[in-house]
C-alpha cells in the first residue's frame, strides 16, 4: 500500500474537506476491458474513475520499447496488425505518430519518412494499420505502414497486367487504345527510384502498369498519390500482352483534405472568447480582500492575511480586474499623476548625470541645514556660478599622481576659503561641479580615481556634513553620496580627536 494512498485513507476517514473527502480504502478493483488497446488504462479509466477526483485525467503514455511486453521481441516478424493511436491531421503536423497492437505493450513510435505511403491518408484512433517493426538508431520503429486499403491494391498488382478486379467493370483491356483520365498510385520519390509504378482509373477496375521510360514528360511532376493524369492505354506484345500506360501527362493536384478535429461545442467556444476578452499581458494587479481589507499581492489566489489565516477571501475574478496598462511613456495618460511624476525625475535625472550643470538640493541638505537653524531651504534652486578650472587642473603631460595631488589641493583650497561660510548651500555644487571635473581628467583610469577617492575621503569637511567619497569600480567613477549611521558616528569620533587636538 503505497503511503500516499494510506494518508489519503485517513484524511477521508477523519472527515477532512476539499477532494480528499471522496477518496476511499481500498481503491475500488479494475475491471478488465475487452479492448486490448484500453488494457494500460484499466486502472485509470474504469476501476480509478473518480478515485482522483473529477475525471480519470491523462494516462501516462508507455514506451512500447521498455514495456513489460517489448515490441523489441517483433523486430524481423514480418508485418503486424495494430491501430493507430494519433490520427491522421495530428501526425500529418508533426511527422510521427504512434500506433498500438495486439503483439507488445505501449505505443510504438512511427515517422511519415519511413511511411510515405500515409501521405494523404484520412486516417483516425482505433483506424486498423499493418506495419513492421525495426530498429531506427537504437529505438524501436514502426515502418512501411499501410491501411487495410493499400494492402488490397499491393494484392492486386500481384495479377496480371490488366486483369480486372471487379466483375462486374469493364477491364483495363477494354479501353485498349482509347485515352483516359485516372489517378497515379505511387509517390513521385519512390517512381524516381524505380522507374515505374502504377495508375488507376474509374473507367475500369484494377491497376495498370506504367514505365518511367515510356512516360517522359512525368520525369520532372513531383505528383503525389491519386493525382490525376491523362494516359493512353496500350499492349505490349513483348511483355505476353500486358496492359501498359503511355503517353502520361499530369493534370491537376488531387488535394484531398485531411480529417481535423470535432468542432467545440458552443458552450466552450464562448468560454473561450471570453477568455481572450479577459486576457491581460500584464501580471494580475494587487488587490484588497473584500472581507478583512488586506492588501494581497496580485499573484495570490486567496487572502494572505497572516493575523486572520482562515480569511475567506479569494482573489477577483479577471474580468473583475482593473485596467493596468504596460505601455511605452510616450503613450502615457496626462491623468497618471504618479507616472508622470517619476518619469518627470527620470528625465531630469538622465540630463544632470555625467554634466556640469548644478544639482538642486537634496533632502539632506535641507536636513543639514534645519538643524544648523539656517531656515527652510528654497523650493527652486539659486543660480550657481560655473566654478572656473583651475590651470593646474589642464596642466599638459602632468602625471596621474600629480594630477590627483593638484585635484586634492583644489579640493582644500575650496574647504579654506574664507570667502565661503560653514553653513553656505553653494559649497555643495561647488563639491559636485569639481568631482564630475575630476571624473572627467582622470578619464579611464581606474587606479588614479581610486587613489583620489581614498585620499579625498580623509578630508574632515565630508564627516562633518554627513557625506562619503566612494570609488564605484562598476561605473568608474567617484562618487560623493550620504554616509550610513555608522559612517557618520566614525566621523563625528574623528572630529572630536581632531577637536581635542587643536588640529580644526
Amino acid at each position: 500500500e503505497p503511503l500516499g494512498l494510506k494518508t489519503a485513507c485517513r484524511c477521508a476517514q477523519a472527515g477532512s474537506e476539499g477532494s480528499n473527502a471522496r477518496w476511499v480504502w481500498p481503491p475500488p478493483q479494475p475491471r478488465l476491458l475487452k479492448d486490448p488497446c484500453c488494457r494500460r488504462q484499466t486502472w485509470w479509466q474504469e476501476g480509478m474513475k473518480g478515485w482522483w477526483g473529477k475525471g480519470g485525467g491523462k494516462y501516462e503514455r508507455i514506451n512500447a520499447q521498455f514495456s513489460s511486453m517489448p515490441a523489441t521481441e517483433c523486430i524481423g516478424f514480418g508485418r503486424l496488425e495494430g491501430w493507430f493511436s494519433t490520427p491522421a491531421f495530428i501526425a500529418d503536423g508533426r511527422g510521427w505518430g504512434y500506433v498500438q497492437s495486439d503483439c507488445f505493450e505501449g505505443d510504438l513510435f512511427f515517422h511519415l519518412q519511413r511511411s510515405p505511403w500515409l501521405r494523404g491518408i484520412n486516417f483516425q484512433k482505433k483506424d486498423p494499420v499493418t506495419f513492421e517493426v525495426v530498429e531506427v538508431n537504437g529505438r524501436c520503429e514502426a515502418v512501411k505502414l499501410l491501411v487495410p486499403s493499400q494492402v488490397q491494391e499491393m494484392e492486386e498488382r500481384n495479377l496480371k497486367g490488366g486483369e480486372p478486379t471487379d466483375p462486374n467493370m469493364p477491364g483495363p483491356k477494354d479501353f485498349v487504345g482509347q485515352r483516359v483520365f485516372g489517378n497515379v498510385k505511387c509517390h513521385h520519390g519512390l517512381v524516381a527510384r524505380q522507374n515505374w509504378g502504377f495508375v488507376t482509373s474509374d473507367a475500369f477496375s484494377g491497376q495498370v502498369f506504367w514505365h518511367l521510360s515510356e512516360n517522359p514528360d512525368m520525369g520532372d511532376v513531383e505528383f503525389d498519390r491519386e493525382d490525376v493524369v491523362e494516359f493512353d492505354v496500350c499492349l505490349d506484345e513483348n511483355r505476353g500482352s500486358q496492359v501498359r500506360a503511355k503517353n502520361m501527362k499530369f493534370i491537376q493536384k488531387n488535394e484531398v483534405p485531411l480529417i481535423g478535429p470535432p468542432p467545440i461545442s458552443e458552450k466552450k467556444r464562448l468560454k473561450k472568447e471570453q477568455w481572450l476578452k479577459n486576457w491581460s499581458v500584464t501580471p494580475p494587479p494587487d488587490w484588497d480582500c473584500p472581507f478583512c481589507a488586506w492588501n494581497n499581492f496580485g499573484r495570490n489566489k486567496t487572502c494572505n492575511n497572516r493575523n486572520a489565516p482562515n480569511c475567506p477571501g479569494t482573489r477577483p475574478p479577471r474580468e473583475e480586474w482593473p485596467a493596468v496598462k504596460n505601455v511605452p511613456a510616450s503613450l502615457i495618460e496626462e491623468s497618471d499623476v504618479q507616472a508622470r511624476k517619476a518619469l518627470t525625475q527620470q528625465v531630469f535625472g538622465a540630463q544632470a548625470w555625467g554634466t556640469n550643470a548644478p544639482i538642486p538640493p537634496s533632502w539632506q541638505q535641507g536636513v543639514h541645514l534645519l538643524n544648523a537653524g539656517m531656515g527652510t531651504v528654497p523650493s527652486e534652486p539659486s543660480s550657481v556660478p560655473a566654478l572656473p578650472a583651475l590651470p593646474a587642473l589642464r596642466a599638459p603631460g602632468a602625471t596621474a599622481e600629480a594630477t590627483v595631488m593638484m585635484c586634492l589641493g583644489t579640493f582644500d583650497d575650496l574647504f579654506n576659503n574664507p570667502a565661503m561660510l560653514p553653513g553656505d548651500p553653494n559649497i555643495m555644487h561647488r563639491v559636485h561641479s569639481l568631482v564630475v571635473e575630476v571624473n572627467e581628467l582622470l578619464g579611464e583610469d581606474r587606479q588614479a580615481k581610486h587613489s583620489f577617492s581614498m585620499l579625498l575621503a580623509k578630508m574632515p569637511w565630508f564627516g562633518a556634513n554627513g557625506l562619503e567619497v566612494r570609488y564605484q569600480p562598476g561605473k568608474n567613477l567617484v562618487a560623493v553620496s550620504p554616509a550610513s549611521q555608522s559612517q557618520q558616528w566614525q566621523d563625528q569620533g574623528r572630529k572630536r580627536r581632531l577637536d581635542e587636538q587643536g588640529l580644526v
